[in-house]
């Protein structure tokens, strides 16, 4: 029995230049899609014409066999009697289980003739590992200022009582406050008077 090697998700976008074989007017495309015994079908873009647009999601589980390993796209105009074929390819799967993503535009062929382009989103989940959860991203932190104080510098207390500052310069001779009211203080009798002027 082969071994589940994951889930192939083929997102079918839209489809461009589609050749207008055997339609009149505007033709009613939709792509088929076949993984070894599955086969999957988009919705019918009715009037989508040559450039029709489908955005469905389609999902395939891939087995350890080598069938796996290829996927054949056809695309169709929708008809009542007989859908017509627009042109088809066969896309080899490795380039998405290599790297898990593949997103591109698939050229159509018709008799070995360009018949226009498919694009595809392509995703696969190996079944060994689940699938990536994504984070929020996180805000990038800001690198901020904080000021740094020295050492020396004490922030005032505002509480506190006002006190001197011993930092200020001494003057000197030193300053006595004194009273106006107070009397002036007699000389010293021991200091030694000195001369009258001289007056030839």
């Amino acid at each position: 029995m082969s071994k589940k090697l994951g889930e192939l998700v083929v997102v079918v976008i839209k489809a461009r230049n589609l050749s207008a074989r055997d339609v009149i007017g505007k033709g009613d495309p939709f792509a088929t899609f076949r993984i070894a015994d599955m086969a999957k079908r988009t919705k019918t873009d009715r009037r989508g014409g040559q450039h029709p647009e489908w955005d469905e999601e389609l999902r395939f589980q891939i087995m350890d066999d080598s069938r796996h390993k290829v996927m054949k796209v056809q695309v169709y105009n929708e008809d009542k009697r007989e859908h017509v074929l627009v042109g088809d390819e066969t896309i080899k799967l490795d380039e998405v289980f290599n790297s898990g993503e593949w997103d591109a535009w698939h050229e159509i062929k018709f008799r070995n003739k360009y018949a226009g382009e498919v694009f595809l989103e392509m995703t696969f989940y190996n079944a060994g590992v689940p699938p990536p959860v994504e984070r929020p991203p996180q805000p990038t932190p800001t690198a901020q200022y904080t000021p740094q104080l020295s050492t020396a510098y004490r922030p005032p207390n505002q509480n506190a009582h006002p006190t001197m500052n011993n930092s200020a310069p001494i003057s000197y001779p030193p300053q006595t406050a004194y009273s106006h009211n107070s009397s002036p203080i007699p000389p010293n009798s021991s200091r030694p008077q000195s001369n009258p002027p001289y007056n030839p």
